[in-house]
């Protein structure tokens, strides 16, 4: 995910895509990590500070001293983990759009085998033949639908 190593690389990138950082104490990222991991290892919490320095030399944090304690650092997000926070949500929405596409390809050739046995079954019974063209004219406009849904997904895939 990162291109450089982070301490608990796992639990940072949940608090940071899922997270606006603004004037965050360091406090606040160990109750994220301490939620999130369920045992407390007393190791964890240096890596926890190894991984807000190397942030903050790679500019996705910034740094600046409290104006009310002088001891205590407020960390604040930068516009560089604003952008790899949307890099990341778009390639995950990708991700979703395509899968969502798999599953109305999958609906439309349903809806085209229909299409042919309602076809046969009219050859072979022919005396239902309004019952035919109903079920017939459902499909095809099941099958605009699902045109229609395939076109919206390639114009929001371009998009994203």
């Amino acid at each position: 995910m990162f291109d450089f190593y982070l301490p608990l690389e796992d639990y940072f990138a949940k608090i940071l895509l899922e997270n606006r950082i603004q004037n965050w104490e360091a406090k606040l990222f160990w109750i994220n990590i301490e939620h999130l991991n369920l045992y407390e290892e007393k190791s964890l919490r240096k890596k926890m500070y190894s991984a807000l320095r190397v942030l903050i030399t790679n500019d996705f944090l910034s740094v600046e001293y409290s104006k009310y304690n002088g001891r205590i650092f407020l960390y604040s997000e930068t516009i560089k983990l604003q952008q790899f926070r949307k890099k990341m949500l778009a390639s995950n929405y990708k991700d979703l759009i395509q899968n969502e596409k798999k599953l109305i390809d999958n609906e439309l050739e349903q809806f085209e085998l229909q299409s042919k046995f309602i076809d046969e079954l009219y050859l072979k019974f022919p005396e239902l033949a309004p019952q035919y063209l109903k079920l017939k004219h459902d499909i095809n406009l099941n099958l605009k639908y699902c045109d229609a849904k395939l076109k919206t997904i390639h114009n929001l895939i371009e998009i994203i």
